[in-house]
């Protein structure tokens, strides 16, 4: 009986084993099964906190993140709070009390590791993972505050173990306010500490792997583990491996409660505006951050930082703040409507139409959201809907200039000239002293030929405000009219504004052109390529030049570099054929003044050129027919002829084109008389032209 007793006992004992080593093991498996994102958020994000660094003058110096190691232990970059008078660390996802001030125990600036001790909390700590080491390929999690907005994690994988220089390579997203924050492995255990570096201008996102936290753990971080901050004054020993104490207070008594920053949120916040209306908007944004890392859920410093972003042209980050006070107060209709403009200054049309309905689900009757909303339709080339919804904000706002000129821009690129041209009327009527309206309204007329009327609205423009668009199409008014001296005179007031405006110095090369004057008009055309080294048509232009001026060759290497920049371009194979036709080369030069006609089937003034290139090959039956093939000229084509056959008395083609344009246009005996001075220099083309006109 004693011996089955023992042997029952003896049973009983291994069962019992057994079942305790399977429940450990099961424990164990379940600790070290691949978790889910979610899974891993939910475990880390309550140990993640804000770290924020103060300079002397109470400023926030430097934001990061960083993570709980015990409950009264942080881990950080050294680089966050370098240099630092005093560093507060907040918890995420609580209230604005949850603010802890930290003191700094033992840094490794080699590894741009910090320690940071603060009272004891409830916080359950991160665990680091001592057991698996990271490997190619593997999935992480990196959780921190990207520039101030609390609790956001990123996934990616492990790119490359930079084993010489000691750092873990991640795709994951680390953005300035994510450096010291935890980089977890799939079991939700630390592996790494953020850093983000900048090599060759490119932003590139590494973990300081776990075992350099391991050591300054093990050399700095044991002391505070039972203790309160400040209650140990005993320096930490330095090691070899870079890590190094702070230096501990004169004094250290244990305070009787947590204190809290000298500054509030709402006293950063009012700071931060105060740098907003000063026009100091990145020292707004770095304020509004700093009270956005103590009150995370305070509408204020997120809005009007979303709004510096814009005036700093940092329109994805601006979009990234509106969609947070969108998310916080919902019902914010000021909200939506500034998300729709951060989306319209990234041409993200649908969204910025999204977040404009959204405005009006909170109130129907908001006029900017309407209006944001016809420029986002706009922005869809959805014109008939873009001014159904500029009509509702008119209805609701009729003395609103800008409406008027939104409604403008809309109906004249649906090609509605009368509407467009009313409605611009109508926003230089309500805000006669906006120079841009009436900038507008003087090109619109411009382009519809209302030569006079655009002179009146663009005069006007620079009479409030001559900026150097508005004068380019006053000088561009007055060359339409044939008033070149003031198209020449406000031309050069608009490249005293712009002097590398290349669109100035076209016109002016133009007007120059027009008078006459070739060689002042080569140099401007100069200064065209010189600011546009690969526009084909600059190059043409020049080489155009080149050809008037009598410099052939030069003319005909331009001409070659234009056609191979914009061989489709009609007025570089034109310029190409003139220069072709002057270097003894006519086979070429009809095969490129054809090719221009080919590309630009009304390009009639080709015909005189083709005709010319065929007298040259012999050809007097295709050259009277190209002559016959000739429809009118544009206006101004006959003058230019005469112009450049008084420039270059000696050059017989272009005497013998004088002569063609004089015959098409009716001038017969005027023909005849330029023919009989070209017999002068070249009786054979004088006979063929003879015979074809």
């Amino acid at each position: 009986m004693h011996r089955r007793l023992r042997t029952h006992t003896l049973a009983a004992t291994l069962i019992a084993i057994v079942i305790v080593a399977g429940l450990t093991a099961s424990v164990i498996a379940q600790q070290r099964r691949a978790r889910t994102a979610q899974e891993v958020a939910q475990q880390a994000l309550p140990a993640v906190v804000v770290v924020a660094a103060f300079d002397d003058n109470q400023e926030v110096s430097s934001l990061g993140s960083g993570f709980f190691l015990s409950p009264s232990l942080i881990a950080t970059n050294h680089h966050v709070i370098d240099g630092a008078a005093e560093v507060f660390v907040k918890l995420i996802n609580r209230g604005a009390d949850d603010i802890l001030e930290a003191r700094v125990v033992s840094v490794d600036r080699t590894n741009d590791l910090a320690l940071l001790a603060v009272p004891r909390t409830s916080v359950r700590p991160l665990d680091l993972e001592q057991r698996q080491r990271p490997a190619v390929g593997d999935t992480v999690f990196v959780i921190g505050n990207p520039k101030g907005l609390p609790g956001t994690m990123s996934q990616g994988i492990i790119s490359a173990i930079r084993r010489k220089a000691g750092l873990v390579q991640i795709d994951a997203a680390i953005s300035p306010g994510s450096s010291g924050g935890p980089v977890l492995n799939v079991h939700g255990r630390v592996i790494g500490v953020a850093a983000m570096l900048i090599e060759d201008g490119q932003n590139l996102n590494f973990a300081i792997p776990v075992e350099f936290l391991e050591t300054l753990i093990a050399e700095g971080g044991d002391e505070v583990e039972e203790e309160e901050v400040g209650a140990r004054a005993t320096p930490v020993r330095p090691s070899g491996s870079g890590s190094e104490p702070a230096r501990p207070p004169a004094s250290a008594p244990t305070p009787k409660a947590p204190p809290v920053p000298t500054r509030t949120a709402t006293e950063l916040s009012t700071d931060a505006d105060a740098k907003f209306r000063s026009g100091d908007f990145k020292g707004a944004v770095d304020g509004y951050a700093a009270a956005i890392a103590l009150d995370p859920r305070a509408t204020h410093p997120h809005l009007w930082r979303a709004e510096a972003y814009v005036r700093l042209g940092k329109y994805t980050d601006a979009e990234s703040g509106f969609r947070t006070v969108s998310e916080l107060e919902p019902a914010n209709t000021d909200a939506f409507v500034r998300l729709g403009v951060s989306l319209l200054l990234q041409k993200k049309y649908n969204d910025a139409a999204d977040a404009y309905r959204r405005a009006l689900i909170v109130d129907a009757k908001a006029a900017d959201a309407h209006h944001g909303l016809a420029l986002a339709l706009r922005g869809l080339q959805r014109y008939d809907d873009g001014l159904k919804a500029i009509a509702e904000a008119i209805s609701l706002k009729p003395a609103d200039a800008e409406f008027q000129y939104a409604a403008a821009t809309i109906a004249e690129r649906k090609g509605d000239v009368r509407a467009a041209l009313s409605y611009y009327m109508a926003a230089t009527r309500l805000a006669p002293t906006e120079a841009s309206y009436w900038r507008a309204l003087g090109y619109f007329q411009l382009i519809q030929r209302a030569t006079a009327d655009a002179i009146v609205s663009l005069k006007r423009s620079v009479e409030i405000d001559a900026n150097a668009t508005g004068l380019f199409y006053l000088a561009w008014a007055y060359s339409e009219a044939g008033r070149n001296d003031e198209a020449l005179e406000a031309a050069q007031k608009s490249l005293r504004l712009e002097p590398n405006d290349p669109r100035s110095y076209r016109l002016v090369s133009g007007v120059l052109f027009t008078a006459g004057k070739y060689n002042e008009a080569l140099v401007a055309a100069e200064h065209v390529v010189r600011l546009e080294p690969k526009s084909g048509e600059a190059i043409a232009s020049v080489a155009n030049l080149y050809i008037i001026t009598e410099r052939y060759g030069d003319a005909l290497v331009k001409a070659q570099e234009a056609q191979k920049l914009a061989p489709k371009d009609p007025f570089v194979q034109a310029v190409l054929g003139e220069a072709l036709l002057y270097a003894a080369r006519p086979e070429e030069a009809l095969a490129a003044h054809q090719a221009a006609m080919t590309l630009r089937p009304d390009y009639s003034e080709q015909q005189i050129w083709i005709a010319l290139a065929n007298l040259q090959l012999g050809r007097s039956d295709a050259a009277h027919q190209a002559l016959n093939s000739a429809a009118a000229f544009e206006p101004g084509t006959l003058a230019h002829y005469e112009r450049v056959a008084t420039w270059k008395p000696n050059d017989v083609f272009a005497r013998a084109l004088y002569a063609i344009v004089l015959a098409k246009t009716g001038s017969h005996d005027r023909a005849s008389e330029q023919i009989k001075i070209l017999s002068m220099r070249d009786e054979t083309l004088a006979r063929a032209l003879r015979a074809i006109l």
